[in-house]
């Protein structure tokens, strides 16, 4: 059957989800998510299939999609609760911790049955350290536009039961230099200016626990997040006096308990709740929300339980069920306000059978409905349909097979039904998506024993897909300039990503572990729109790049004992991504642009002192955001870490 390939060492072949083997996916490993500065769009920008989307400097609002679809379209977990909430719809990246993470998982086509949507957009998760031992550790950030931040955590216990407590306070002005075309959108005819209102400053607390009694565990994870932050504008004209302010709240708890002797039986069940509170101010009335006080609040509870089930050796058999309450209300500081709900519960059940030594059948079949109401009117079922997949793999650990068909109905947020920030605007007409999708793809690592050449591994992971879709869900530019979702009646996204790279190891070392990897992401996607009888003649669907690149180069030396045991990491990525456009019509197009990031780091004294610098668009090319609007230019950013 497929598995995870493992190579020993730090430098890593192939790096798959461990959640689904049998779907598109890849991992990030805890040694690339403690980068200076760096932002979870950052460590998943040279990605295959990922498509990242920045709306201004550091620490702020950022979102991550899949696929050629949208980001609310693509859920987000941490902990194994949904980041998505309903005051926007999309997951804010910027509020990560990665400073607390282990891993993070991205299935690009087929979620799988973890996760509480089936739909569109595949899925991203963020797995948080376990505590599993006493420790601790502090540091701080520099940067330029005036990043500042300091961080904390420390934990108790041992692997059976321990809990973690962290703390991070960050701080940007973000007031970077940009061009500014004055209305004539990519014109040529701009004015430099420098951003302000920009300033952004987040305080983060988290607490993480992990518990077993005999084979019985239980985990928890809670946060408590508040980010004061300038509104610099719709169109990016200078304001002075919108503010926001953004709350979240976040519990969880999981827990998994075994049923019968040995391993065929299990059964886990998860808890969650999120609230999240976004209040503008907007005294002077320059960011066109139709009043001075606008306050957005959210919140979801959800309850999710399943049984593994083993009953043969080559059949495992997990049946899913879960409900989640939602609610979003909008309270203007004058006129009427609204308020939504929607109740959701899903029936699924996933199997996989091992037909042969090589070859597994798997399988997710499920049923959802979601009963959606608008200021107190009554809930009815919006769509009762089943969605799932079907798909074969076959291969050992050197070279697998995997293809999938999956038939999926996703309803829109909502955020996208209702919901007002400061760069999107709801519609209430929007219909729900349905849709096929189908992926294949092959995977493979050559190890290559060789004492003439430093390679020691080759590996490759290359999938194509096809998606088909009614009421496709896409974004536009209003004259305002903030986008607005609306239905395509009909839409078609094909596409390839692969990953490649080699591993290299200096030769006639001691240790087999390489210490070099040049790797290749590559991002082919062609998205339409396939309305019968439009009239439009563009029919490429707007702010999707139809080629993102990333090639990237990742050096790290074993412990030197010598020189206070120390080890020293060097990392090099470029990402390249073509135009898009910004409009249906295809009249305004939203340039190709690019980025050279690069980081170094030196840890002494068996990594108990680790210095970063890590440099982010060194060549300071021009880019722009989802809207089209600057993204800042050359920045650097240094950190410093001590752990014990």
């Amino acid at each position: 059957m497929p598995q995870n390939v493992t190579v020993h060492g730090d430098a890593r072949g192939l790096r798959l989800g461990t959640k689904d083997h049998d779907v598109a996916s890849s991992s990030i490993g805890e040694d690339e998510l403690r980068g200076a500065g760096a932002t979870a769009v950052d460590v998943l920008r040279g990605e295959p299939g990922v498509a990242v989307i920045e709306s201004g400097g550091y620490g702020e609002l950022s979102t991550a999609s899949l696929r050629g679809a949208t980001a609310a379209e693509t859920p987000v977990y941490l902990g194994g609760i949904r980041l998505n909430d309903d005051v926007g719809g999309a997951a804010d990246l910027s509020t990560v911790p990665l400073w607390l993470l282990r891993r993070v998982e991205i299935y690009r086509g087929n979620a799988p049955i973890e996760a509480d949507r089936l739909g569109i957009g595949g899925a991203i998760f963020f797995e948080p350290k376990r505590p599993r031992k006493s420790e601790a550790a502090i540091g701080g950030l520099v940067g330029s536009y005036g990043a500042r931040g300091v961080w904390g955590d420390g934990a108790v216990g041992d692997k059976r039961a321990a809990a973690l407590v962290g703390v991070r306070y960050n701080s940007a002005t973000n007031d970077y230099l940009f061009r500014d075309d004055q209305g004539a959108v990519f014109s040529g005819h701009t004015v430099e200016r420098r951003r302000t209102n920009a300033d952004v400053e987040t305080l983060d607390v988290w607490a993480i626990s992990h518990g077993e009694i005999g084979r019985a565990s239980i985990d928890v994870v809670v946060n408590g997040m508040r980010r004061n932050q300038g509104v610099p504008g719709l169109t990016l004209l200078p304001t002075r006096e919108t503010r926001a302010v953004i709350d979240r709240t976040l519990f969880g708890i999981s827990a998994g308990i075994p049923c019968s002797e040995g391993d065929r039986c299990r059964i886990a069940s998860t808890t969650s709740l999120i609230q999240t509170h976004a209040g503008y101010s907007d005294p002077l009335r320059e960011a066109a929300f139709g009043a001075v006080r606008l306050d957005t609040r959210g919140a979801r509870v959800e309850q999710a339980l399943s049984v593994t089930l083993a009953p043969i050796e080559s059949l495992t058999i997990r049946p899913v069920v879960n409900a989640a309450v939602e609610r979003l209300a909008i309270e203007p500081g004058s006129g009427d306000g609204l308020s939504a709900s929607r109740v959701t519960t899903r029936a699924a059940v996933t199997t996989k059978w091992y037909l042969g030594r090589n070859v597994s059948l798997n399988a997710v079949v499920s049923g959802e409905c979601f009963a959606t109401s608008k200021n107190g009117a009554p809930n009815m079922c919006d769509r009762a349909q089943p969605t799932g997949r079907i798909g074969i793999s076959w291969g050992d650990t050197r070279l697998s097979l995997v293809s999938n068909v999956s038939r999926y109905v996703r309803v829109p947020t909502l955020g996208e039904l209702y919901g007002v920030s400061g760069t999107v605007r709801g519609d209430d007409r929007l219909l729900a998506e349905s849709g096929f999708s189908a992926e294949v793809g092959v995977r493979g690592q050559m190890p290559i024993p060789s004492r003439v050449v430093p390679i020691r591994a080759a590996y490759a992971d290359a999938f194509g897909f096809v998606r088909g879709v009614s009421d496709l869900i896409a974004y536009r530019r209003s004259s305002l300039g903030y986008i607005a979702p609306y239905n395509i009646g009909q839409g078609r996204v094909a596409g390839f990503e692969l990953l490649t790279g080699l591993l290299f190891a200096p030769n006639g070392s001691s240790s087999s572990a390489p210490n070099v990897r040049a790797e290749v992401a590559l991002t082919l996607l062609d998205p339409r729109d396939t309305t019968p009888n439009r009239t439009l003649a563009n029919d490429i669907v707007p702010y999707r790049s139809r080629l993102i690149v990333s090639p990237r180069l990742r050096a790290e030396s074993r412990k030197y004992k010598a020189f206070y045991d120390s080890r020293a990491m060097f990392d090099i990525r470029y990402t390249y991504q073509t135009n898009r456009f910004a409009d249906p019509a295809g009249l305004i197009v939203i340039p190709a642009q690019s980025s050279l990031d690069a980081e170094i780091a030196l840890s002494l004294f068996s990594d108990t002192l680790t210095t970063r610098v890590r440099g982010a668009n060194l060549l300071n090319a021009a880019r722009f955001d989802q809207i089209g609007y600057p993204l800042p230019g050359r920045s650097v950013f240094v950190s410093m870490e001590v752990q014990w």
